[in-house]
Parts: C-alpha cells; structure tokens; sequence
C-alpha cells in the first residue's frame, strides 16, 4: 500500500538551447522509497523548435466490487516546449530547485491493498494485483530531488550510449570511464549534456 507517483522531470513547459544530448527524464516515487528515473537522450531536439511531449499512464485496477475483478485506466498528457539558439542550456538540476511545477507533470495512484487476481482474468502481472482508490492523490513533482550525482550518471551514462553509435555528434574518448564523463558534464555545478551537432 502507499502512493505510487510517476513524474516528467524535464523538460517543462520553458525554452532550452539545442542540445545533442537532450535527456527526456521521468522519476517513480512510491512513497518513502528514493525515486527510480527513466531517461532517454533525444536526438531531434538538437535543432531549434517549438515540441510537444505526448505520454501516457496506463494501469490495471483490480476491485472486489466488480466483474471481471480487473479494469483498464489510461490518462494522457502533453507538454509543450521551445529549443532556440542562445536559450538556457539544459539543466537536470534546476527542475528540483524551482518550485514552478504543475500539476499535470504528473500522476499519483493510492495503493489501497494487494489481492489475488480474479480468475479468468486477463493479467499479465502475476498472481497478485494492485486495488487503487478511486481519488487520485494530488502529484507532487517538486518533491522530486535530483543531486549532482545522479544527474552526473544520468548525463554519463546518454554519452555512452551515444558513443555506441556508428554517427556520434562529437568526439568519444575510448577510455572514458564513467567517473571521468560525469566530470565532462560539470561546469559550474550545472549538469549539461555539451555535444552540438
């Protein structure tokens, strides 16, 4: 039991210089436990635009009230943002610095209990399934809290992916190690990615 929260962490809803390496990042919180974040590098962002982020929550709710036992839920959200020469540069950490959040960057699911998934039904889960309120709970992005350490990794780790690639937009040293590419990606105290195509 407890409140399981899925949130787009950046961008938001701002305007960003064109990056090589533009990090899409969601964080999932469930209740006191440290935040798990997902992220992708974007190559299409490296030229200047107007965006839109189009994701989807979906989830099986199990309930003893109903048959089958089990419904499906989707919720849909879009976020718009600009890229343009001369903009801020991308910043993992500002997002958890500021307090200019809004509320559709994310959504809360109140975990009532664990059952036993209703025979019959089509899950894929296992044997056991979530039974959610039907409120959601208020999300809340800016408790989100992204440190140097895990934006470093989070920047390090777009960069070897990308170094994998047979086209990289920059020059990959072969004995970068991890350490050494966190340390690339720190100027200031600003985590960037600094590859332009």
């Amino acid at each position: 039991t407890g409140v399981l929260e899925l949130d787009l962490v950046f961008p938001r809803n701002e305007t960003y210089a064109p990056e090589a390496l533009f990090p899409l990042t969601f964080a999932r919180n469930y209740s006191s436990y440290n935040p798990y974040f997902k992220y992708h590098s974007i190559r299409t962002f490296s030229g200047e635009g107007h965006w839109q982020i189009a994701w989807e929550v979906s989830y099986t709710n199990c309930s003893r009230d109903r048959m089958p036992g089990m419904s499906f839920n989707r919720t849909s959200y879009v976020l718009t943002f600009t890229t343009k020469k001369g903009a801020q540069e991308v910043d993992l950490l500002a997002p958890t610095t500021t307090k200019s959040y809004e509320e559709r960057n994310g959504v809360a699911l109140e975990i009532t209990e664990t059952m036993k998934t209703p025979l019959g039904a089509d899950w894929y889960g296992g044997e056991t399934c979530a039974a959610i309120a039907p409120t959601r709970p208020t999300p809340n992005p800016c408790r989100v809290s992204i440190d140097l350490d895990t934006a470093s990794s989070i920047s390090s780790s777009m960069e070897r992916t990308l170094c994998k690639a047979t086209s990289t937009p920059f020059d990959c040293e072969k004995d970068t190690d991890e350490k050494g590419a966190a340390g690339q990606l720190i100027t200031g105290g600003v985590v960037t990615a600094f590859a332009t195509l």
